[in-house]
């Protein structure tokens, strides 16, 4: 793999060191399934979004949807307290269209990309590889946010940068439960 543009982090703090533009207006578009599955399988907890979000650093979130299926839904329980703070307290939307969810994420980042500097696409399935491309010949900078062991190589290669999620994005183990 080319380092060229990825950026290994052991915690959050390491993230936050590197900077971004602190003007860059971004879209945040979570993959929920793909996201919390690969969480739960590797590390046996969930993911803490305040501390995703948080990486984003200071720079301004024009948009933050979280894309979960209904059948996610049924097997992985979102309790109500969780979905009323993401909207609430992170401004986080929520959408359960009934299916999988690219398709419902890419038409929305492509919505977006004349509305924002960069997209950060959280998940790593190779299904998005060609949206990226699209969303970089209209412009945007792309980052994908997403596991190291469960993102697709061409996912990464098309990415103007990948940042590996760590274990400092989860929720600690007793309020994993």
């Amino acid at each position: 793999m080319d380092e060229s543009n990825s950026c290994p982090i052991s915690n959050v703090s390491r993230l936050r060191a590197m900077r971004k533009l602190t003007a860059q207006r971004v879209a945040v578009l979570i993959d929920d399934n793909n996201l919390t599955i690969a969480a739960v399988k590797n590390y046996g907890r969930r993911v803490d979004y305040a501390k995703l979000l948080e990486a984003i650093d200071d720079r301004e979130i024009v948009r933050a949807v979280l894309y979960r299926p209904e059948a996610a839904a049924a097997q992985y329980l979102f309790p109500p307290k969780l979905q009323y703070f993401l909207e609430r307290r992170l401004g986080v939307e929520v959408k359960t269209p009934p299916k999988n969810v690219d398709c419902w994420l890419t038409v929305d980042a492509i919505a977006l990309a004349g509305k924002v500097d960069v997209v950060a696409l959280v998940g790593g399935a190779g299904d998005y590889e060609p949206l990226l491309h699209f969303l970089k010949a209209q412009g945007c900078k792309v980052e994908v946010w997403s596991w190291p062991v469960c993102t697709a190589k061409r996912l990464r290669e098309a990415a103007d940068r990948f940042i590996p999620l760590t274990n400092e994005v989860l929720l600690p183990e007793a309020a994993a439960a």
